[in-house]
């Protein structure tokens, strides 16, 4: 059963579809823009965008380019409609980095003629089981998909398979499912991992903690290249200030781990944290901070992806940045090549993965420490 959230673009489609059928709009009727849309029903452009693809791969309404949404001749058969549609399937559509991604993406897909069939898993199983239905039963011309907890094994293969099966071109961001072979857009974890961390360790940073996501690959691959710079710089890690939590148990690991760095002695406390991405880093500063660690007084924290929250918060975050709009910009250009020659990108002779850079941006949540891994000073070397 889908929440509330979930469903409101099926909500304000309904009522667009009643008002096409009981008149208010007639054939050939041009529907209020976007923005008008969204006064109205009180959602977000977002929403909107879902509802008017979901009428329009119903062959109710039609988009022309340049000119807007218009209502189609009623009872007209789907193929009398031409539609170019494209499926894009995220974690998350209205919050943290999501939007720029999608806007990436839409700006691309719009400019070559291609409608956006947009559907959000919330990373549940179980709602993206729903999503590739929808997205079978539409027929797309292609599929860009965000993986629902890459990191565990997927129930949802046989849609897959079936998606495949129907030479549907398939991209991925992020992560991918390791079965199936599909070209993924993705940055390098691994390495921007290794760099926030050592920027820490050039701060005079040597007990680092760290707090990532077990259920999505590149949770695994952020805590891997961690423990790759704490290796390279001979430090060895404290387990106890390491976690791993998934979608459903983020806030009560943020809590016990911000309960753990509290109760250690202030020698053996660690002195920053290395966080999975922003919103958690901000999760577990607020949390220290009710145990009244200030951040980077007390703890210095980092995060990843560099999402808007970063740079206006209480205490601006450093972090890693995250290509957001360049990666729904790459994983549209390569969808319409895709579509448009078959046999080459996406067809299945490319499955490589198209890594994207990734930039440490310095803020003031982490700070300098004299240890043993700063500058020497002048009494140091008399």
């Amino acid at each position: 059963m889908e929440n509330k959230k979930t469903s409101k673009h099926l909500q304000v489609s309904d009522t667009i579809r009643e008002w096409i059928q009981d008149g208010r709009f007639q054939p050939g009727d041009q529907l209020p823009t976007e923005i008008e849309l969204a006064e109205e029903f009180r959602v977000s452009r977002h929403t909107i965008r879902q509802a008017i693809s979901s009428l329009a791969s119903a062959g109710l309404i039609s988009r022309v380019q340049g000119r807007g949404t218009f209502v189609t001749q009623p009872h007209a058969s789907r193929s009398s409609v031409p539609t170019r549609m494209v499926g894009v399937l995220t974690t998350y559509i209205n919050d943290y980095i999501f939007p720029s991604i999608i806007r990436g993406i839409e700006s691309v897909l719009s400019e070559a003629g291609y409608s956006v069939l947009l559907f959000s898993t919330s990373n549940d199983f179980a709602r993206e089981r729903d999503a590739l239905r929808r997205i079978l039963e539409t027929h797309v011309d292609g599929l860009i998909v965000e993986p629902t907890k890459s990191a565990v094994a997927n129930p949802n293969l046989d849609l897959y398979l079936q998606i495949l099966e129907r030479n549907i071109p398939m991209v991925m961001l992020h992560a991918s499912y390791l079965e199936l072979c599909t070209p993924t857009i993705r940055i390098d974890d691994v390495g921007a991992a290794q760099t926030i961390t050592q920027h820490l360790m050039e701060l005079g940073h040597t007990r680092i903690g760290g707090l990532f996501k077990s259920d999505d690959v590149q949770g695994k691959f952020r805590m891997r290249g961690f423990l790759k710079a704490l290796k390279a710089q001979g430090l060895l890690p404290v387990s106890r200030f390491i976690a791993m939590y998934e979608t459903e148990t983020r806030h009560e690991v943020v809590a016990a781990l911000a309960q753990r760095i509290f109760a250690a002695a202030p020698d053996t406390r660690p002195e920053a944290v290395v966080c999975y991405n922003d919103e958690v880093a901000f999760e577990l500063v607020t949390a220290l901070g009710q145990h009244g660690l200030r951040v980077p007084e007390d703890v210095s924290i980092v995060g990843f992806d560099d999402a808007p929250l970063a740079s206006v918060g209480e205490v601006p975050l450093t972090t890693m940045t995250h290509p957001k709009t360049e990666m729904g910009i790459a994983a549209a250009r390569f969808m319409v090549e895709a579509i448009q020659n078959p046999g080459g990108l996406g067809s299945g002779k490319d499955d490589r993965d198209h890594v994207l850079g990734s930039e440490l941006i310095v803020r003031r949540s982490a700070r300098e420490v004299e240890t043993a891994f700063s500058a020497p000073t002048s009494h140091d070397t008399n």
